[in-house]
């Protein structure tokens, strides 16, 4: 019986989540929101726009710059990052097929389970390029050690992906109180706040920790900052190159 409720409250919150995702979706899209859009597997961004929210699928606008060198088939996922209303919106969708709207291409994506929002935070964060992206190993939360992937990262805290179902130690509010992790050839010791922790079914199952970090030394923040500097640089270069590439 308790396996039951269990299992109903997780289909009602997991339900609960893809409304709440779903009904900011339609706001981007009607607001005309730019979104950037970084294909899995590529380290190059893209802009776009969200022109519909269906029952099943969203409607991504072409890419720009083109994507005509990209090789975008079936199952690709979109990882997707915009800035709407004061919040930071961040969620991740599944190619399900390119199309044609007015002899120009679109992308017809899956809904996505769950849409990251929160305020902006006073750190910019970036992404981490997919081939650099660094294991994290967390313990300390009194369950038994997991290790996860940064993806994102920020003068004070991280976005830490963890394959499958997240222990129940590790919910919002907890305090892992040893993570551990390689920067550049230099091992990194520190604490994470959690602040959300988001499980995701599509388009493989893992979970979605948003971490502060806690207990920095100043030598070891000022490595992190350099490090933040140097892909915010080459971001722009990419960027700019990108620009000139399409004039």
């Amino acid at each position: 019986m308790l396996n039951w409720l269990f299992k109903r409250d997780q289909l009602n919150e997991a339900h609960q989540q893809r409304e709440e995702g779903r009904a900011l979706l339609k706001r981007l899209s009607q607001n005309h929101t730019f979104i950037e859009v970084t294909p899995e597997a590529s380290d190059t961004g893209y802009r776009s726009l969200i022109l519909a929210v269906e029952e099943d699928s969203i409607l991504l606008d072409e890419l720009f710059p083109g994507a005509d060198n990209l090789k975008l088939s079936p199952g690709r996922r979109f990882d997707i990052d915009c800035r709407e209303g004061g919040y930071n919106i961040s969620f991740s969708a599944v190619l399900l097929s390119e199309e044609q709207n007015d002899d120009m291409p679109v992308y017809r994506l899956t809904v996505p389970d769950y849409v990251e929002h929160h305020q902006r935070r006073a750190a910019f964060r970036v992404k981490v390029p997919a081939a650099s992206r660094m294991t994290v190993m967390l313990s300390g939360f009194g369950g038994a050690a997991v290790s996860g992937v940064i993806v994102d990262i920020s003068s004070n805290g991280v976005r830490v992906n963890v394959g499958g179902l997240h222990p129940e130690e590790l919910d919002a509010g907890t305090l892992v109180s040893d993570a551990r992790f390689t920067l550049q050839d230099e091992r990194i010791k520190c604490q994470l706040q959690i602040c959300n922790s988001n499980f995701i079914r599509r388009p493989y199952a893992h979970t979605q920790l948003g971490c502060e970090l806690r207990n920095v030394d100043t030598a070891t923040q000022a490595r992190l900052d350099r490090y933040i500097a140097g892909l915010q640089r080459e971001q722009r270069r990419v960027l700019y190159q990108q620009d000139i590439d399409h004039e």
